[in-house]
Order: C-alpha cells, then structure tokens, then sequence
C-alpha cells in the first residue's frame, strides 16, 4: 500500500506511460490515472518524443521492446534534455545486457513484467525519496549554487549562462557529489553517440572550471573529477 506522503507527491506529477502493447497500455493507464495529476500516453518512441517536448512531464515508466525503437535509448535521448527526470523501466526481460545498460542509466526503477501494484509500489517510493535531492538547490561555494530543477547557475548574485554541454556536465557532477566520475561516464552524458578524442573532454572541463571558479572542480589523479557540497 503506497504511503501518504507517497500518495501526496505523486498526485502533482505527470507521468508519461511508454508501452505499445493496447490491451497492456490500457490495463496499466487504468491502474495509474487515479494516482497521478495527469498519465499522458505513447506507443512508440516518436509519439513518447512529441509527448515529452509539447507538455512537461514528471516521470517516465516505459517499456524497453517499442516497435521504432530501445526504450533504454530514448531514456538516454530525454535524459539529454532532462539529466535529472525521474526514470522507471519495464521489461520482459533479466538479460545481463539490459541489467547493466539499465544499472548504467542510475534508473528508479526495473520492473521486470507482469506489473503489478506491489512492484510499482516500490519503484514510486524510490522516486519519492530521490525528489528533494532532485529539486534542490546545490552550494558549492560562499557565493556559488546551482538551482537543478531551474538549470541555472548563479554567482555573486548573477546568472551565469551555459552552454547546452557544460550545463550537462555540471548537473552530472553535482548529482553524483561527492562521487568521482569518470571520463568515461562524462564521454557517454555529453556525447552518447559517438567517440571524442580526450582533448573534447579536456576543452568541456576548462571551460566550465573558469565559470565556477578556481577550486570547485576537483581531479582525483587516474580516475575522474568531482564537486563537493559548500560547507560553511
């Protein structure tokens, strides 16, 4: 049984429901309506595309099998727009591949189908708790903070403009704060469909180091960066 503040909290949320199966989608659009403010509906990853760009969505459940497509790729092509937007997967699937894959994209949930309520149940209490984190605003310095729901950064008391990569590598450091990470996991959030040389990657970091200023941006030798939470 979900809990009240569960309940409280998802009742403001628009879900979009990814699946192309009608008897299935229709089964669980009767399931979810009652819970959420709004359950907006695709069949495929074109529909779930126009879906997510024409109306604001809170949190994605979609099938992994779509007829044009993988819905752990279009999980990678939304989570371009909106590194922080709360994901859960279904699938009929336990393959090591999709494990791994699934585990890479720091999902909310894997259901593993049939659904059913004690599942989901669990999945939403995970967004649930990950929300604060995922709306809050981050210091990481006297006069520095990032607003993630927002997007923006601001210093001293002003907005500093980013560029569409820098914006996704500052918000893949601060969510994963105080976790190192790697160059690898920065080459796969910046450029998911192709390979960059090290000096791209290189060129991403100092660009967006002289934004934040010296000492934000920290190198642990061999292993990647990462940004630590101000502390006063």
């Amino acid at each position: 049984m979900l809990s009240l503040q569960t309940k409280t909290v998802i009742q403001r949320l628009n879900l979009l429901l990814v699946e192309d199966q009608s008897g299935a989608a229709a089964g669980m659009y009767k399931l979810l309506s009652p819970l959420f403010k709004r359950v907006l509906l695709a069949t495929s990853v074109a529909t779930a595309r126009q879906q997510f760009a024409t109306t604001e969505v809170d949190l994605l459940l979609t099938d992994i099998e779509l007829p044009d497509g993988d819905g752990l790729a279009l999980v990678e092509l939304l989570r371009q727009q909106r590194p922080l937007l709360p994901v859960i997967v279904l699938s009929a699937y336990t393959d090591r591949d999709y494990l791994l894959r699934a585990a890479n994209l720091k999902l909310d949930g894997y259901i593993v189908k049939p659904l059913n309520f004690a599942k989901l149940e669990r999945s939403l209490s995970s967004v649930v708790q990950a929300l604060p984190q995922k709306e809050s605003n981050f210091q990481f310095a006297p006069h520095g903070h990032y607003l993630l729901k927002q997007r923006q950064l601001h210093l001293d008391g002003r907005e500093i403009p980013l560029g569409s990569k820098q914006r996704l590598l500052l918000e893949l450091l601060l969510t994963s704060s105080p976790e190192v990470v790697s160059a690898r996991e920065i080459e796969t959030r910046l450029w998911p469909e192709k390979v960059v040389t090290a000096s791209a990657l290189k060129n991403q970091l100092l660009q967006l180091r002289e934004k934040l200023g010296d000492g934000v941006i920290h190198n642990s030798a061999n292993n990647g960066w990462f940004i630590l939470p101000w502390k006063s």
